[in-house]
């Protein structure tokens, strides 16, 4: 059935391809198949109509993803592959989730940069609804969460503080309140706790991600308490400045300075807020009487004059009416009161707790590794493997370093010649590394029974005594350096494979003693 015969047959395929409803179009290729299950044009048809259809889900998901609706452009991924099955398709839908789901991690990473936690949330958690496995988003989002549960901590010990201070003596302006920092320093003792360098253990990947968000947490808590008693310090500035160009007739420049004080939202209570929007309305008052005039601010000495009715009406009120007194008074309070509270104290208990912590990741990375390099010798009984995992000596110098002018050597050993320190003397200095393979016991005890034999070389007459001699001294070395160096288990290890080759090599000769001159 050629492609005319099917439009012709079913009306309105045609339109439906021409307005892109390819999915109407696969629809009417389908029923058409039906009837002609063997026409190869149908076939292909139909194929070439369910592509192009996944291909329109694809692209709608791609822009809903763009523009946030996650949900949506999941369902159009999930529909795209329900029309098109196949290997390619599934691949192309793979990298656009991926893509979609990198950009949205991206823009939480730089939410969280900025602080902006709730966002940075959404936006990951978006990222891993499109792609689970994308490992970033997921270290990402658990450090935002930590961060946020610190940020609610402090919030509600603001809301805790303000409810219960003094209208007139506590501003309602974020800080670092004394409950956060004890929230803050109670986690950071629980990490520490954890955390205490004794025995290796396998780093916790969960809590050390959760201990990285307190930690930042802690630090911009520490560094927003400082901030706010300097920000105090420049309110109680401006509100000086403006009352002083009010008495002066700086008009102008008391009512930027006493705007600024208002616009900050610090509370001190209804007294002193009051004072300051009268302030600020007498000084915008006069402003605007002057400018009718047609005059500039008029400016008067401690000393001097008056020159304008305003400013005289205002020096001829007391000096309590005058002045801001109150409202410095209360900023100098509250200052003097943050300094003496204890939070500074905590504050640099937190520095010392971050300080800590963060040796503790390097630390406990290297007693891992140690600690598997020990099982992995013991697991393949390479006892120079698990000593050297263990020994305090960094490096491969398992053996450690022996201060005798003459020591026994041992395979692998890198030999230093005599040194003449400056304060005289000569000392000899052999520091022993382990061969870090499995032969390596074997080609120690073969390296004793060597000197076992240059010794009977030396004892034509009595090769026996000798070789007696040599055993015996091969363990009592063994047992010096078991006490002088940190490989112990290894050296005794040695010994026992020299006694059994000493064993071996007098069986040997005693055999060979015994036989008549002419045998073999």
């Amino acid at each position: 059935m050629t492609e005319a015969e099917v439009v012709q047959q079913w009306p309105g395929l045609w339109e439906l391809q021409q307005k892109g409803d390819y999915e109407g179009a696969a629809r009417k290729y389908e029923e058409a198949l039906k009837a002609k299950p063997d026409s190869p044009e149908l076939k292909a048809k139909l194929e070439e109509m369910k592509k192009l259809a996944a291909q329109q889900r694809n692209q709608a998901g791609e822009q809903l993803a763009q523009r946030g609706d996650v949900q949506k452009a999941i369902q159009e991924f999930d529909k795209s592959l329900q029309i098109d099955p196949s290997a390619d398709n599934r691949e192309r839908v793979t990298q656009a989730r991926r893509s979609a789901a990198k950009n949205f991690y991206n823009l939480g990473y730089g939410a969280n940069y900025d602080r902006n936690f709730a966002d940075a949330q959404r936006d990951l958690k978006n990222a891993l609804a499109l792609d689970p496995t994308l490992k970033e988003a997921k270290d990402a989002l658990k450090q935002a969460e930590a961060q946020q549960r610190i940020e609610d901590q402090v919030q509600v010990a603001q809301k805790a503080e303000v409810a219960k201070a003094p209208a007139e003596a506590m501003p309602t302006a974020p800080a670092a309140q004394p409950q956060a920092l004890d929230a803050v320093t109670q986690a950071l003792d629980q990490r520490l706790a954890q955390r205490k360098v004794g025995k290796a253990r396998p780093i916790d990947e969960k809590a050390a991600g959760a201990a990285g968000g307190r930690t930042e947490g802690a630090g911009n808590t520490v560094l927003y308490f400082d901030g706010h008693v300097e920000w105090l310090g420049n309110l109680r500035e401006s509100a000086s400045r403006g009352v002083d160009a009010l008495e002066k007739g700086r008009y102008e420049e008391a009512k930027k300075s006493l705007e600024e004080v208002l616009a900050s939202k610090v509370d001190l209570g209804p007294a002193a807020n009051r004072a300051l929007r009268e302030h600020l309305a007498k000084a915008q008052t006069e402003l605007e009487k002057l400018k009718a005039r047609g005059k500039e601010d008029h400016v008067r000495e401690p000393k001097g004059v008056l020159t304008t009715p305003g400013v005289a009406a205002a020096a001829e009120k007391p000096a309590g009416q005058r002045t801001l007194g109150s409202l410095s008074l209360l900023f100098d309070q509250y200052i003097s009161a943050r300094k003496a509270h204890e939070a500074p104290r905590r504050e640099y208990e937190v520095r010392d707790k971050l300080v800590a912590l963060e040796e503790f990741p390097r630390k406990e990375a290297a007693l891992g590794e140690d600690r598997k390099r020990a099982e992995k010798g013991r697991h393949w009984f390479r006892p120079e493997a698990a000593a050297e995992g263990l020994a305090p000596v960094s490096g491969g110098k398992a053996a450690g370093v022996l201060p005798i002018a003459l020591q026994f050597p041992a395979t692998g050993t890198v030999g230093y010649y005599f040194e003449r320190p400056y304060a005289g003397g000569l000392r000899g200095e052999i520091r022993l590394e382990c061969i870090r393979i499995g032969a390596a016991l074997c080609l120690q005890g073969a390296l004793a029974f060597l000197i076992i034999v240059a010794l009977a070389a030396g004892y034509r007459r009595r090769p026996l005594l000798a070789l007696e001699a040599g055993g015996v001294l091969v363990v009592v070395l063994a047992f010096l350096y078991a006490l002088a160096t940190e490989a112990a288990g290894e050296y005794f290890i040695v010994a026992i494979w020299a006694a059994a080759l000493t064993v071996v090599v007098l069986g040997v000769l005693r055999i060979a003693r015994r036989l008549p001159a002419g045998a073999g």
